[in-house]
């Protein structure tokens, strides 16, 4: 992201990201549960195919991917 965004915008952007009490989880069909429910208000990494599967089963969640999406 620092090599995207340059030096100093990209580790502002980490530094204010660092501020908002991120969590580190594991178990990706666990965190879009937890999204579905509303225990987290985003999730940086989920797998689509499973936002997809809640989604279609009722879950209030959608995906999006960001730009530049890296992987």
């Amino acid at each position: 992201m620092v090599k995207h965004m340059g030096e100093k915008e990209g580790l502002a952007y980490f530094r204010k990201l660092a501020e908002s009490k991120t969590q580190v989880r594991i178990g990706h069909t666990s965190m879009v549960q937890l999204l579905a429910a509303g225990e987290m208000h985003i999730l940086a990494a989920a797998y689509n195919h499973n936002v997809e599967r809640d989604a279609q089963l009722g879950a209030p969640i959608k995906w999006k991917a960001f730009s530049p999406t890296f992987g």
